[in-house]
C-alpha cells in the first residue's frame, strides 16, 4: 500500500458489475485507496438465445463483425464455445470500440482490423466507413443498452447492418440498501462511473433519499464523455473525465484532480 499517494485512505465507490470490479479495486488498493464495491448492474444472456445461435451459424455471410464492448466479445465467444459452433477461414473482418475490447478479442486469438483512436461509437463509424463496400453485410454485436449510433450511421450507407443483442444489462436492485448505507454512512470520497448504465442505476436506486446532500463533498469521476453526459443529464456534477477512456487513465485523472 502506498500511504503517500493522493488516493491513500480515500474511500472510492466502484459501481461497475461484479466481474469487472476486481481489477479496478486491485489497482486502487496498490495506490493506497480503499475501494468499496457496490455493483449496480449485472449482465445476463437474452432470452432469444436460439435467434443468436442461428445468426452466429451464418457468420460467413457477413463481411464485418463489430464489437462495442469487452462484455460483447466475451459473451460472443462463450456462446461459440459452449455450442461448439465452427469458426473457419471465412470469419468476417473485425472492428472494435475500445482498448479493453481489443485486448479481450486478442485473448481469444483474434485481431481487429479496425480500432478507432477515440474509444466511442462515433470514432468507430468514422474509421470504419472508408473500409466498407457497397452491399457489405455487418453484424453488430452489443448489449441491450448500447447506443444505436453505429447502426444508425452505417444504415445511411449502401450496406446491411444486423443488430445482434448478445447480452442484457440489468440494475442490481438487491444492492439498493447497501448503496444507501455506503453513500450515507461511509461518506465516500470518490464515486466512479464506468458507463451510462451505472449512472442511471445509481440515480434510480437512490430515489427517495437525500443522496444529493450526502455526495456534496464527493469527487465524481466518469470514464468518458458518454458517461459524463449521462451524469450531467441526471444533475450530477462531474469533476473528473479523462481524455482516454480507460480505467488507468481515469485513476490518473483522479490523482491529478486531488493534487490540483
Amino acid at each position: 500500500m502506498n500511504t503517500s499517494h493522493p488516493l491513500a485512505n480515500k474511500k472510492i465507490l466502484i459501481t461497475r458489475g461484479n466481474n469487472q470490479a476486481t481489477e479496478f479495486s486491485k489497482k486502487l488498493i496498490e495506490l493506497g485507496g480503499k475501494p468499496i464495491e457496490v455493483p449496480l448492474i449485472s449482465f445476463s444472456y437474452p432470452k432469444h438465445l436460439n435467434d443468436i445461435l442461428e445468426e452466429l451459424k451464418s457468420l460467413s455471410t457477413y463481411q464485418w463483425l463489430v464489437f462495442t464492448s469487452k462484455n460483447g466479445v466475451e459473451r460472443f465467444f462463450n456462446i461459440v464455445e459452449k455450442h461448439s459452433l465452427k469458426i473457419d477461414a471465412s470469419f468476417p473482418k473485425i472492428a472494435v470500440v475500445g482498448k479493453k475490447t481489443e485486448l479481450a478479442l486478442q485473448k481469444r486469438g483474434f485481431f481487429a482490423s479496425v480500432v478507432p483512436h477515440e474509444y466511442i461509437a462515433e470514432g468507430l463509424v468514422d474509421v470504419l466507413k472508408p473500409h466498407l463496400h457497397s452491399n457489405d453485410r455487418i453484424l453488430l454485436v452489443r448489449g441491450n443498452l448500447g447506443r444505436p449510433v453505429i447502426k444508425n450511421e452505417l444504415s445511411t450507407m449502401d450496406v446491411y447492418v444486423k443488430d445482434l443483442i448478445i447480452y442484457e444489462t440489468k440494475e442490481n436492485t438487491s444492492n439498493r440498501q447497501l448503496l444507501i448505507q455506503t453513500i450515507h454512512k461511509s461518506k465516500v470520497d470518490i464515486i466512479t462511473f464506468t458507463s451510462p448504465s451505472t449512472v442511471h442505476a445509481f440515480i434510480r436506486l437512490l430515489e427517495g433519499t437525500d443522496y444529493r446532500n450526502w455526495i456534496k463533498k464527493s469527487v465524481i469521476a466518469c470514464i468518458g464523455p458518454v458517461t459524463k453526459e449521462a451524469a450531467l443529464n441526471e444533475g450530477l456534477p462531474v469533476h473528473v473525465c479523462p481524455d482516454r477512456y480507460t480505467i488507468d487513465d481515469m485513476i490518473e485523472s483522479i490523482e491529478l484532480f486531488l493534487l490540483s
